[in-house]
């Protein structure tokens, strides 16, 4: 008969220990692998609703820049909350996303926003007089109508002297 030592049998507690420990490990791996599992398929819906986010945050700061009326807020950020909902579903992948962002940053809706928002901002708040003031808005508007019925193409924005002032203007 196997004489005990402390409570156990001899020879089978160090197998015991093993084996438990064996278990221990084969359930953190499993845990692992399943917890990697739902950050992959979930990755992408997380990085879906960033960049939705993101888009949304972006069109709220652009629309708040350009000094629009809650109105003209409101409309401007339907299509931008639109856009959204389909990246939130899928429906917009990453490449024509970036490809609608550039169309933005060159199209003329970006460059009204500016327009605008250069009056609301530097134009109204300057110490400029009633006329001088009222002579700036006629050419901002002039040129946002210019820039948005593409009579003044892209090209010319670019290198375009009043974009320029404009810039320039904008440091102070």
């Amino acid at each position: 008969m196997g004489e005990q030592t402390g409570g156990q049998t001899g020879g089978k507690s160090g197998f015991g220990c093993a084996k438990m420990a064996g278990v221990g490990c084969l359930v953190l791996i499993v845990l692992g692998v399943v917890v990697g599992l739902v950050v992959y398929v979930k990755a992408k819906d997380w990085a879906r609703a960033g960049a939705a986010k993101l888009a949304e945050i972006g069109g709220e700061g652009l629309m708040e820049q350009a000094g629009l009326s809650e109105a003209e807020r409101e409309s401007a950020m339907e299509p931008i909350r639109e856009f959204a909902q389909q990246i939130r579903d899928g429906d917009v992948t990453l490449e024509q996303g970036m490809a609608v962002m550039k169309e933005l940053a060159e199209g003329p809706a970006f460059a009204v926003l500016l327009t605008r928002g250069f009056e609301g901002k530097y134009l109204a708040a300057s110490e400029l007089s009633d006329a001088e003031k009222q002579e700036g808005h006629v050419t901002l508007t002039r040129f946002a109508q210019g820039v948005s019925t593409e009579r003044i193409p892209v090209k010319s924005r670019v290198a375009s002297p009043s974009i320029a002032a404009m810039a320039s203007a904008s440091v102070y």
